[in-house]
């Protein structure tokens, strides 16, 4: 979704088998919803009350520059100086804090997400094409 955040995993075309089931969420206040945070897909809360994330999706933020009172309004809760000084610099989603667990964030590149959230879609939100995607972890 252009402007909030682009989602991949569970392709098709996968090198390896990974099994599904859910982990459970890890919410710490020093991972949040900026810009190009990496985070865990999971289902709705009706099929998922324990907010559990889903091992084979994942989701990058795209989000958009806020003002110190949308991201708190967004949030719906106190932020932290960082995470409003964040909000406002970088951009980010405060409404997805606390209920989708960050694990990780792009730390170069970062034109690529706004790249793929400019593929054209379908109706339903989904790429007319699928966009390949490959990830190098580094340990920080």
């Amino acid at each position: 979704m252009k402007g909030f955040a682009i989602q991949g995993g569970r392709g098709e075309n996968r090198t390896i088998r990974i099994a599904r089931y859910r982990l459970p969420p890890e919410f710490r206040p020093q991972r949040f919803h900026k810009r190009g945070a990496l985070g865990m897909a999971r289902y709705d809360d009706d099929q998922n009350p324990d907010r559990r994330s889903s091992s084979t999706d994942f989701y990058f933020v795209q989000g958009e520059k806020l003002t110190p009172d949308q991201s708190r309004q967004m949030a719906g809760r106190a932020l932290t100086p960082e995470q409003v000084r964040t909000y406002a610099s970088v951009g980010g989603v405060p409404a997805l804090d606390g209920k989708y667990t960050v694990f990780g964030e792009v730390v170069e590149g970062l034109d690529v997400i706004d790249k793929i959230a400019a593929e054209p879609v379908d109706p339903y939100k989904w790429p007319l094409k699928d966009v390949p995607i490959k990830i190098e972890v580094v340990e920080k």
